[in-house]
């Protein structure tokens, strides 16, 4: 999944979405599924990088940052967030709840045969290979947040100096 900062206000893509829920506090918990996430600006930097690099030529890299829990990242925005007001939900839902809401929810329904499997990418040969020094997801996550709030996606609880 590609993460990072918007530079634009249309946030109808699957993380601006789900972001949006959860600064809002309109995500009951998080479900218990891991993900293999990539700043959209090092995305930018491996590809600029592959055209440079004649070596990779016809090669696929994968470009991943990190592999990373929702609850971490739930976690993340709460410690960031809390303090200004968004109500970031942290708690883990269980199965049965996420499988009733599968009857009604399409977004439930695809994060079904994702439950509780790890999904780890390795960024081994983009870092020899291109270079890559990825981002702290942490930094990723704030800054995508921040992105949302600033653009007026999100209101804008936090306190002005």
């Amino acid at each position: 999944m590609v993460w990072g900062p918007t530079l634009v206000a249309d946030h109808s893509f699957t993380i601006g979405e789900m972001v949006e829920q959860f600064l809002m506090g309109k995500v009951p918990g998080v479900a218990k599924m891991q993900v293999p996430i990539v700043d959209i600006r090092d995305a930018a930097i491996a590809h600029l990088n592959s055209i440079l690099n004649e070596a990779v030529t016809d090669e696929r890299i994968i470009v991943v940052g990190a592999n990373i829990w929702f609850k971490e990242f739930a976690e993340i925005m709460s410690e960031n967030y809390k303090k200004h007001g968004y109500n970031v939900k942290t708690g883990e839902i269980k199965f049965w709840m996420l499988k009733v809401a599968s009857w009604i929810d399409d977004t439930a329904k695809s994060i079904l045969p994702q439950w509780d499997k790890e999904q780890v990418l390795s960024a081994k040969k983009s870092i020899q290979a291109l270079g890559m020094q990825y981002r702290p997801v942490r930094e990723t996550i704030i800054e995508m947040c921040d992105s949302f709030i600033d653009m007026g996606i999100v209101k804008d609880k936090r306190k002005k100096k």
